[in-house]
């Protein structure tokens, strides 16, 4: 029965102590910093306390929408409003509209495709095709 010590010496053993006991204090040394910088983090950004610079970040995220929380909501005062076009303006369905959805559809092109063709969306296109009269 021969079991294998993992260190060869006293000495081998006592360096690998203090290697892990200064990687340990390594880490801790970098929590600590990054508290540190944490707490003074409202400062570099301008702000006169860490509260009104939590309560800047909060209405950052709640505005962009990526934050875990309640979803959306009313986004805080101050907040910049959307710009640009609305999405999903709704695009009314004329006669010619109808004629040539019944027609991509008789050629036997598909759903994703008419919608893609006619600018139009895959509801409006399966009202029309289900409604053949």
């Amino acid at each position: 029965m021969s079991t294998e010590l993992p260190y060869t010496s006293y000495a081998e053993y006592e360096n690998t102590l203090i290697e892990q006991a200064r990687k340990e204090a390594l880490e801790k040394w970098k929590e600590v910093e990054l508290r540190q910088r944490l707490a003074t983090a409202y400062q570099s950004f301008g702000f006169s306390s860490n509260a009104e610079f939590i309560k800047a970040l909060g209405g950052v995220v709640r505005a962009g929408g990526k934050g875990k929380g309640k979803g959306k909501g009313k986004p805080p005062a101050g907040a910049p409003k959307k710009k640009g076009p609305k999405k999903g303006k709704r695009v009314r369905l004329t006669p010619e509209i109808i004629a040539k959805i019944r027609e991509l559809s008789a050629l036997g092109k598909g759903v994703s495709e008419i919608t893609r063709t006619l600018g139009i969306s895959a509801p409006s296109v399966y009202k029309v095709t289900k409604n053949k009269s």
